[in-house]
């Protein structure tokens, strides 16, 4: 049997005591436990205890640590029981303690995925403006669950992602003017599935845009495509041959998604006009 011979202040670590064990009367161990250790198993000088005793205070113990580690990490921002876990390693903890710990801040409500998931997704909607799967993508690589993020999925409406897509299309239109109507849609779906938007979402946005613009496609291409089509003017402005520089600007304009009608219009208004 073990016997408390001695509990005293631990002077390094505060909240915690240092006790000296003896067995048979000589003693053999000392160990430091923590305050809530203490009072848990009612701990005094002249106790005694058996070795599996000993090891359920001491586990008991080691718990307690480990929760009172996670405090502070929690106490920076909200973090999910992956982070918690993963930080509890890294610290030297085992798995059923770090288990402990986590059921213990989780009762205490300081851990909890599904909180948790709600204000990822509310950050991620409200300031960042992407779609539910960057959300889901990137909720699950912090360690949140499926099931708790689509909990907290469900404060993400369909009329809020339609409002978050046209956002960007606001944001993304000076950077695209200069591009065909045909290669400003592939640009704009490229760009709005990289936020995490579903392309059947993107189509019925870019669907209702294209309502409301009461203008021809060759109309809204015409600028872009004279922007382009002088600056080719230019490059070939050196190739003697009529022909062969009209069919090349051709070449090039109609890969880029100019109309053909268009690109003939163009070039009878100025390629006439190159100084050869």
């Amino acid at each position: 049997m073990w016997m408390i011979e001695q509990i005293e202040v631990d002077p390094e670590q505060r909240g915690r005591y240092v006790m000296d064990l003896c067995e048979g009367g000589l003693q053999t161990r000392r160990i430091s436990v923590d305050e809530s250790t203490l009072g848990q198993f009612l701990m005094r000088k002249g106790m005694e205890m058996d070795s599996v005793l000993l090891e359920e205070i001491l586990y008991f113990d080691t718990c307690t640590t480990a929760y009172k580690c996670a405090l502070p990490f929690l106490s920076q921002k909200m973090r999910t029981t992956k982070e918690v876990v993963c930080f509890l390693e890294e610290e030297g903890f085992t798995q059923p303690v770090i288990q402990k710990a986590c059921q213990k801040l989780q009762n205490y409500g300081l851990l909890n995925d599904v909180e948790y998931a709600r204000a990822f997704v509310r950050t991620k909607k409200n300031v960042e403006r992407i779609g539910r799967r960057a959300i889901e993508q990137q909720g699950l690589q912090k360690g949140i669950q499926a099931a708790d993020l689509e909990e907290g999925l469900l404060q993400y409406t369909k009329t809020e992602e339609r409002q978050a897509i046209e956002y960007w299309l606001r944001k993304i239109q000076k950077r695209i003017e200069k591009y065909s109507t045909r290669e400003k849609e592939q640009r704009i779906r490229s760009f709005l599935q990289q936020k995490g938007f579903g392309m059947q979402l993107i189509s019925v946005v870019l669907a209702e845009q294209k309502e409301k613009v009461d203008m021809t496609v060759e109309d809204i291409d015409w600028e872009p495509l004279v922007k382009q089509g002088e600056k080719l003017l230019r490059k070939y402005a050196n190739v003697p041959d009529d022909f062969t520089r009209n069919r090349k600007i051709k070449q090039t304009l109609y890969r880029k998604g100019f109309q053909a009608d268009a690109i003939a219009r163009f070039l009878k208004q100025y390629a006439s006009n190159i100084d050869t």
